[in-house]
């Protein structure tokens, strides 16, 4: 009998034994959890505005009143920003009114004209067109003293336009929100941008052709990571929208008259209404510019999109682990990681659960 029990507690140990030199010979994936985001909007008053702040994150402002501006970004991580932009202008509307106001200005015309000599041709006066010269812009505000480091686009890509109303749609050439691809120091981003506009002035006296200029108003957007951007849409747009400016503000303006009411009012209530319009947008964009979105940034980054057959997360590995780990799947501690389909594209707007390595 006890050498029964003995052969019975020898054998468990072999069992034991072997079970556990075959766990032991399972080769770890080299996974990296994304982290959680956090972000807490704390509200910030002051004699000019009111808005909910993401915590930690810095504002820089320019301009007032019509003018005012301001860029909030995450000192963190700078990839992570939220703009808005009163008024740009001006933008010529053709070449023949560019040549006009340079002829009219070395000629002996007022040197207070030159802006104007040096403002750049809206030809296309729509949002897109207003985009593709944002940074150029930026650069002509800055050498006409309007010191502020604005966003940078660089050359995005276009993914999709969407629709866009405010209370300016009744004088407006065009209003739309831009779904847009760009880089943001080496990191790629997705951005949702808009404006508005406006044919603000038609003059005809002089050369031949329409000297005036178009303004854009309410230039506003939220950028972000690519890998971030479903999670942190949703709580920027609100801090967007969530800004106001105070009534002793627009009260101020008006007396000096630098501000009309009615365009104070209507910028506080394009803004205030921009969260729903933004998460609008987003809910109605075209699930398909999700995965050239995620694509275009796995390659830009050295990775590849994998899934877990079995519970669906999704995981961003460095390009060539697959290749390295689909042949000895078994003996990894997980066997289940798979590319991502066409047929479940739809995994490509899921958030990531981590990072593999090689």
């Amino acid at each position: 009998m006890k050498n029964i029990k003995l052969i019975i507690i020898i054998l468990m140990v072999m069992i034991i034994t072997g079970c556990t030199n075959v766990l032991e010979t399972k080769q770890k994936i080299n996974l990296t959890k994304k982290e959680k985001i956090d972000i807490k909007l704390v509200e910030e008053s002051n004699n000019i505005y009111t808005m909910k702040i993401p915590s930690g994150w810095k504002m820089e402002i320019v301009g007032e009143y019509e003018t005012f501006g301001f860029k909030l970004y995450d000192q963190k991580n700078p990839a992570r920003q939220i703009f808005y932009y009163g008024k740009f202008s001006p933008f010529l509307k053709t070449d023949a009114a560019k040549k006009g106001w340079q002829n009219y200005v070395s000629t002996g015309g007022w040197n207070s004209s030159q802006y104007l000599a040096d403002a750049y041709v809206l030809s296309n006066p729509t949002v897109e067109g207003f985009y593709e010269l944002f940074d150029e812009f930026a650069i002509y505000a800055n050498n006409y003293g309007i010191k502020h480091d604005f966003p940078v686009l660089g050359d995005y890509q276009l993914l999709e336009r969407l629709d866009y109303s405010t209370p300016m749609g009744g004088v407006a050439k065009d209003e739309a929100i831009l779904r847009l691809l760009l880089d943001q120091d080496g990191i790629p981003s997705e951005a949702l941008v808009t404006a508005t506009v406006v044919d603000a002035m038609t003059y005809n006296y002089a050369y031949n052709t329409d000297m005036g200029y178009y303004t854009v108003y309410v230039v506003s957007g939220i950028i972000a990571p690519s890998d971030e951007y479903n999670e942190l849409e949703k709580i920027m747009s609100e801090s967007l929208s969530s800004f106001t400016f105070s009534e002793d503000y627009i009260d101020k303006g008006v007396r000096q008259n630098q501000w009309e009411t009615k365009v104070a009012l209507e910028i506080g209530q394009i803004l205030s209404k921009s969260y729903d319009s933004y998460n609008k947008a987003w809910w109605n964009r075209q699930k398909k510019n999700d995965v050239i979105s995620q694509q275009l940034s796995d390659a830009t980054l050295g990775y590849e999109r994998l899934y877990d057959e079995k519970t669906g997360k999704v995981y961003r590995a460095e390009t060539g682990f697959y290749d390295e780990y689909k042949d000895n799947a078994t003996e990894y501690d997980n066997s289940n990681l798979k590319p991502i389909p066409d047929s479940k594209n739809d995994l490509y707007s899921e958030s990531i659960e981590g990072y593999i390595k090689r």
